[in-house]
């Protein structure tokens, strides 16, 4: 499965978007998208998902069983209650990591 466009204000469409980690890490959220940050750092972002997949893992192991990632990627959320955003409560789109 890969990601839909943003949307235009910027984020994912409203939902839970299941990917592998060989998905994110091809993914517009490690590699960039057309018109992104020209100091977009995807050798960065790469560290990160590979160091997320190592925290999944354990995660996994103990039972947490669900684990999701914003838009941008700059939360690790769990369990799904956290699917709405904090300021105005509207629904979000994020990212489901599928356990293999």
């Amino acid at each position: 499965m890969s990601l839909p466009a943003f949307t235009a204000d910027g984020l994912l469409p409203i939902g839970d978007h299941e990917l592998t980690f060989d998905e994110l890490r091809q993914s517009m959220l490690v590699v960039g998208y057309p018109g992104c940050d020209p100091h977009w750092d995807a050798s960065w972002r790469l560290v990160l998902v590979n160091n997320l997949e190592v925290l999944a893992k354990e995660l996994w192991e103990v039972g947490i069983e669900e684990i999701f990632v914003d838009e941008h990627g700059h939360e690790l959320e769990f369990p799904a209650a956290f699917r709405k955003r904090r300021g105005d409560f509207a629904r979000k789109g994020i990212v489901r990591l599928k356990r293999f």
